[in-house]
């Protein structure tokens, strides 16, 4: 399990500034 969590994180972190970068953009 503390692989996939690892795993999660990895893309999970790339998504949250995708996101965020992505509202910068829109606004």
């Amino acid at each position: 399990q503390s692989d996939a969590e690892g795993f999660i994180n990895l893309f999970g972190l790339p998504l949250k500034i995708n996101a965020l970068m992505k509202e910068k953009a829109g606004k």
